[in-house]
């Protein structure tokens, strides 16, 4: 083992050393071996190893495909808050802290010509019109479709309502949040998936358990106790970096029916949440930056 002045030296001065251990790192490991060392990157190195996202998935690969196809992937919840936390001071989180599961969830959407945005992408009308079925196989799929749309409609039917989506990509029929299996350890990553004949692209359907983990709640009578104040952590993917925002949450009543409103009555996107066990006129709304 290198002693410490040796593995600074190396990794201060030697630039091959230095960026293979930077990128094989994680952005809280990157953390924790500047604070051991004494040292810190450079403004472009931390642009390229140290967002958060790399802390989240395996391969963000993916999310930078649907960036190119003109979608917006935000990512929210309460325990960003300790990944952030993780990444700025690695000695600030505690044991327990460390090793327990961290809920993220993963919103995709399409902004329409209207300013809505829906939760539903069509590649049919791009290629071939409406002459494609909207639930087809993985080989129909190919057969139909160029093979760069191909691989594009098979990525995201694992992320977001996709048509033609793969069959058995949905489960069932029925709108919810399902698990991504593309995240680091101890992280459960969920995206929102709806259904094609009935979708709403502003309505999310949502357990009383789920909305507590967006909001950091620990217990049913603390989300009750805060719903006049519930924020959490909000990043919007843009270029090539995340922007950190903010995402607000509200109890409105009898909110359905004024879901889709005119563009540009409120500065940000609001999605209705439907707790699903107890759908009763009463909704928390999501306002998205």
């Amino acid at each position: 083992m290198l002693p410490k002045t040796s593995l600074l030296d190396a990794f201060v001065n030697v630039e091959p050393f230095r960026g293979s251990i930077l990128r094989m790192l994680l952005p809280s490991e990157i953390s924790s071996l500047l604070a051991a060392l004494h040292c810190s990157v450079s403004h472009w190195e931390n642009m390229m190893h140290m967002d958060i996202m790399y802390e989240i998935f395996q391969d963000i690969q993916e999310l930078r495909v649907m960036q190119n196809l003109g979608l917006t992937v935000r990512v929210f919840g309460s325990d960003l808050e300790t990944l952030d936390r993780k990444i700025r001071d690695p000695w600030a989180i505690s044991k327990v802290e460390d090793h327990r599961c961290l809920y993220v969830f993963v919103l995709i959407s399409e902004q329409c010509s209207d300013g809505s945005s829906t939760l539903h992408k069509d590649f049919r009308s791009n290629f071939s019109g409406k002459n494609i079925a909207e639930d087809v196989d993985v080989h129909e799929v190919q057969e139909k479709f160029p093979n760069r749309v191909a691989e594009n409609i098979t990525m995201l039917s694992r992320w977001m309502l996709c048509t033609p989506h793969l069959t058995g990509s949905l489960p069932g029929t029925v709108p919810g949040w399902i698990p991504i299996f593309n995240t680091r350890k101890c992280i459960a990553l969920r995206t929102y998936i709806s259904s094609y004949k009935e979708y709403k692209s502003r309505i999310l359907y949502m357990d009383r358990a789920l909305i507590s983990r967006v909001f950091g709640c620990q217990r049913d009578r603390d989300l009750l106790a805060r719903v006049s104040d519930l924020t959490a952590v909000c990043y919007s993917l843009q270029d090539e970096k995340s922007c950190k925002r903010t995402i607000v949450g509200r109890l409105s009543m009898n909110t359905i029916r004024n879901v889709y409103m005119p563009p540009g009555e409120s500065p940000q996107e609001e999605y209705v949440v439907v707790n699903t066990i107890h759908p009763l006129n009463s909704a928390i709304m999501f306002s998205l930056p």
